[in-house]
């Protein structure tokens, strides 16, 4: 008899854990936004404050954790207000699977007023001593001083010059693009030109 006792003793832990562990709950779901259906919140911190279990939705706003009936399950988010979902207590199935809505939450802050000096005290010193940055004439009149442009001049090299001289070929080939490009030597006006000046005795050696 008194085996028997020792026996029902010894079992008594091993029931109460086996009751225990056929209770916990795979409790999950999607947590989304409330103003714009199916649109997940990533991230959400998901508490449960009876055993202090925490995890974090992925991306998707998926989640999943491991409850008890009676739980309480807090679901929190930085832009949107707190939601708490209780476990029900009489629930005997091994799963639960729910979506949650989370409703957004607009924080007032109060006005900050910034001062860039340490104290309302040393305004009119400030005021007083502060440099006033240059305008656009004051930069314009330093760009244009005879002394700074006469430096950019010796400092020029010949980079833009090149530069300018290819633009204007550029240029010119427009003029005969898309047909025979004429040169002067072939060209009928240039030599009615030079012809009038010959007759003109424009070529004549001045004395």
């Amino acid at each position: 008899m008194k085996k028997l006792i020792w026996i029902a003793l010894l079992l008594l832990p091993v029931r109460s854990l086996l009751a225990q562990q056929s209770s916990l709950i795979q409790f999950s779901g999607v947590v989304e936004s409330s103003d714009t259906s199916g649109y997940p919140v990533p991230f959400v911190t998901v508490y449960d404050a009876n055993t202090g279990l925490l995890v974090m939705s992925n991306y998707e706003g998926f989640f999943s954790l491991v409850v008890q009936p009676g739980d309480s399950i807090r679901f929190s988010s930085v832009g949107y207000a707190d939601h708490a979902v209780l476990i029900p207590s009489n629930w005997t199935l091994d799963k639960l699977t729910l979506r949650i809505y989370l409703y957004r939450e607009v924080a007032s802050l109060p006005l900050v007023r910034i001062y860039p000096w340490g104290s309302r005290d040393n305004f009119d010193n400030y005021f007083v001593n502060t440099p006033i940055p240059e305008d656009d004439y004051d930069r314009a009149m330093r760009n244009l001083n005879a002394d700074t442009l006469r430096t950019v001049a010796a400092n020029m090299d010949f980079a833009s010059v090149n530069a300018r001289y290819t633009l204007n070929n550029y240029a010119s080939s427009f003029y005969s693009y898309g047909q025979v490009k004429t040169y002067a030597i072939t060209n009928p006006i240039a030599w009615a030109n030079f012809l009038k000046l010959v007759a003109s005795g424009g070529l004549k050696r001045k004395k």
